[in-house]
């Protein structure tokens, strides 16, 4: 989904945002909770868990808000900006723009090198066991 949401995009429970460093993600998860992690190390939320969320949406009217199917329950309380984007930058920091102009950010923000990514595991074969010799013949 890329690193940026406009004017009237939203995420969905298990949709993400990743960072172009693929280090960090913003993930509305099935409990409600809207998460900003690092390698799967919360930073930051919504608090929302548990409250039946539905949506995330940046509106068109410049507030980023949080939803059940019918009401509110977090917003960046920014509305009245224009040109509005929600942006999760390679420093940890997730900010709603309007224009050029941060709005509202987590206040994430890092100047320490993105985690390194998890090592994949590495398969060792298992050791050869030696063949035995046949057996002397009678």
């Amino acid at each position: 989904m890329g690193d940026t949401l406009t004017e009237g995009q939203k995420l969905v429970k298990g949709e993400s945002l990743t960072s172009n460093n693929g280090a960090y993600t913003l993930t509305l998860q099935d409990d409600g909770n809207l998460v900003l992690a690092s390698r799967g190390k919360a930073i930051w939320s919504t608090g929302t868990n548990g409250q039946d969320v539905v949506r995330a949406e940046v509106q068109r009217d410049g507030n980023f808000v949080v939803y059940t199917a019918d009401k509110p329950v977090w917003a960046s309380n920014t509305k009245g900006k224009k040109n509005v984007k929600l942006v999760l930058q390679d420093d940890r920091n997730l900010v709603l723009y309007a224009g050029d102009q941060a709005a509202w950010s987590t206040k994430t923000e890092t100047d320490a090198p993105p985690p390194p990514e998890p090592e994949a595991a590495q398969v060792t074969p298992a050791a050869e066991e030696p063949t035995p010799a046949p057996a002397p013949e009678p």
